[in-house]
């Protein structure tokens, strides 16, 4: 069986030294699309009570406009990131305030 993935290279954290270097490298899997794959959303949305699909979905804050693009539970207090889609801008909020909007 041959298949193919896409997949996304970052590097951080580099140090060094004379006789060596060091860095964190992170591989993430690509979807279709070239977005990143990434379950977790699906896996953290019920423990807050958040619709699955709303993953992806826009909705607006007087004049701006952002987009869910994940749950980070380490955040109890906001938990959801957000993109303001005009700036690409990432932000965090809570799940009241993404609820309140999202009607």
């Amino acid at each position: 069986m041959n298949q193919s993935m896409k997949s996304r290279l970052s590097w951080g954290g580099i140090k060094y030294s004379t006789d060596e270097f060091r860095g964190k490298m992170t591989v993430k899997n690509l979807d279709e699309s070239g977005q990143v794959k990434d379950e977790s959303f699906k896996l953290f949305a019920s423990a807050y009570g958040i619709p699955s699909d709303w993953e992806g979905k826009t909705f607006n804050v007087e004049d701006k406009s952002f987009r869910i693009i994940g749950i980070n539970p380490r955040r109890p207090k906001n938990p959801v990131n957000l993109t303001q889609i005009n700036t690409g801008q990432t932000c965090k909020c809570s799940v009241n305030f993404l609820k309140a909007y999202m009607k």
